[in-house]
């Protein structure tokens, strides 16, 4: 390198009147000995590659926060706001879910305690053997007594057997059925023509069906036993039933809005004994369609609508219940064989 060093002229005139002349300075170039300093600073370039290390990606910086103080509390206030809403909410929950959840205890503890005092069970194995060997024998009775019945009834009528009010009254007293509609307008007697003219034994029958049921049956009554018994106790045929034999029979007709022509009924009423296996009582019965038949009947646009049909099943019904009623009077008096003339 090359500076300047002192020049060759003495002196340096000042600039403007009365100006102190000063010594002026020269600058010569001159070669200054840097040798030393290159040699310490260079280094060898296997220096470099031996302390060579792999650099990685580089971060983001964090950003510098300033204090504020003021924002810091009234961010702490905003929280502690939102905190309160978030109790009081969840405290209003609780007091409007809590009754709620008070009747449903009130209404499935209970019932939960009583299963757990109870579980399920079936019948004792007495009680089943004792249910098997009553179904088995009501089974059996039903159908000993139907063919005795259909034997006892057509010979009945082939010897003519009829009331007789010397023998005295008849030890059955019937009920007729005078519903006119629906289930409840089921008959109470049999005609000698049906497949099964045993009502009694039908009804043996049923009843041995369902008590066979309750041996498949699961229950938490701890009286399930006692009550299964009682109902085998009841379960018998009854004593007494009604069989018609029709000698005559017309069904009623009629024209909507017109007139309608009268049913006619007539035949011999058997009562059979259960017990005796034998006709006990019997009767004429003759019964005939009321003077006057009521029925309603719908009209849509002014047309007619299910008219016929109306007037046909409100006849059915007023023959069926007046059929009823004249078996039920016919059954007065013992039976006995027929006199001859």
């Amino acid at each position: 390198m090359f500076g300047w060093g002192v020049g060759s002229s003495p002196f340096v005139s000042g600039h403007g009147p009365g100006s102190i002349a000063t010594p002026a300075r020269r600058f010569e170039p001159c070669a200054l000995n840097v040798q030393s300093t290159f040699a310490r600073a260079r280094l060898p370039l296997s220096a470099f590659l031996s302390h060579a290390r792999s650099v990685g990606p580089f971060r983001q910086g964090k950003p510098f926060q300033l204090p504020t103080p003021e924002l810091d509390a009234y961010e702490k206030e905003l929280r502690a706001r939102s905190h309160r809403k978030v109790t009081y909410a969840g405290i209003a929950c609780i007091l409007l879910v809590m009754p709620l959840i008070v009747l449903l205890g009130m209404a499935t503890i209970p019932d939960l305690i009583y299963r757990v005092q109870n579980p399920l069970h079936g019948l004792s194995e007495a009680t089943r053997a004792k249910v098997t060997a009553n179904v088995a024998r009501a089974r059996e009775e039903s159908t000993r007594e139907e063919a005795l019945m259909h034997e006892g009834i057509a010979s009945a009528i082939r010897e003519g057997i009829e009331a007789h009010p010397e023998l005295g009254r008849c030890p059955y007293s019937h009920s007729p059925n005078v519903q006119k509609e629906g289930f409840f307008g089921a008959s109470t007697f049999t005609y000698a023509n049906d497949t099964n003219v045993c009502r009694a034994c039908r009804s043996l029958a049923a009843d041995a069906d369902t008590l066979e049921k309750t041996l498949s049956q699961k229950t938490r009554e701890k009286d399930f036993d006692t009550r299964t018994e009682k109902r085998l106790d009841r379960l018998m045929m009854d004593r007494y039933t009604v069989v018609v034999h029709v000698t005559r029979n017309v069904a009623p007709s009629g024209i909507p809005h017109v007139d309608f022509t009268p049913g006619f009924f007539r035949g011999r009423v058997f009562v059979w004994d259960t017990r005796a296996h034998q006709v006990v009582c019997a009767g004429d019965a003759s019964a005939e369609s009321s003077d006057v038949i009521d029925y309603t009947y719908t009209t849509r646009g002014g047309l007619d609508v299910g008219s016929h049909a109306e007037l046909d099943r409100a006849l059915k019904s007023d023959m069926r219940v007046r059929t009823e009623s004249a078996v039920a009077d016919s059954i007065r008096y013992k039976s006995g064989p027929r006199i001859a003339d």
